[in-house]
């Protein structure tokens, strides 16, 4: 009787254990994908808006816009500072793979900027600026593909021990 009794508990500790675990996996999982979308939002929220302050800067080194009409019209659009310390936040928490690409946007952002602050101080030729925005461009693409690419991996939740029954699955083979 006590034996039985004791199985009874034994397998409802189990039960609760693989329960909670396998719960929990789903969880994290599910808040994961969330936090890549996240990341994914920020980025392209970085991107367009440093990407229309360039355009503006761009018709500035070209001559069409003067500075006065450049800035008036890159403080008439609306500025969005939270997103590139929530890109940088979403990355070191939980994608540190993406970090490096991060980085590489950073400088090239860093270019475009010296090459602009280079021309205020004596007229650049336009190729260059736009040189350095193509680059910038180009980071900005491998960042949201390695965002991307890291959000992959949370499109389908994983299969508890599939793994296991997978391999017992498989026919023996012939000894």
């Amino acid at each position: 009787m006590l034996q039985a009794i004791l199985t009874v508990i034994g397998s409802g500790v189990v039960a609760a254990f693989v329960s909670f675990s396998l719960s929990s996996k789903k969880e994290t999982f599910l808040y994961k994908q969330k936090k890549a979308e996240e990341l994914f939002q920020a980025a392209d929220r970085y991107i367009k808006y440093v990407s229309t302050v360039y355009m503006l800067q761009a018709g500035h080194v070209k001559g069409d816009l003067s500075k006065k009409d450049m800035s008036e019209l890159i403080s008439k659009h609306e500025v969005d500072t939270s997103s590139h310390p929530a890109l940088w936040m979403l990355t070191r928490f939980y994608f540190p793979e993406v970090e490096p690409t991060l980085r590489a946007l950073d400088a090239k952002r860093a270019a475009v900027n010296s090459v602009f602050s280079a021309h205020e101080e004596q007229a650049v030729a336009y190729k260059v600026y736009d040189d350095a925005w193509g680059e910038f461009i180009t980071a900005s693409d491998a960042l949201l593909d390695a965002i991307v690419q890291q959000g992959k991996s949370f499109q389908q939740i994983p299969i508890p021990f599939a793994e296991i029954f997978s391999r017992s699955a498989e026919p023996k083979s012939a000894k």
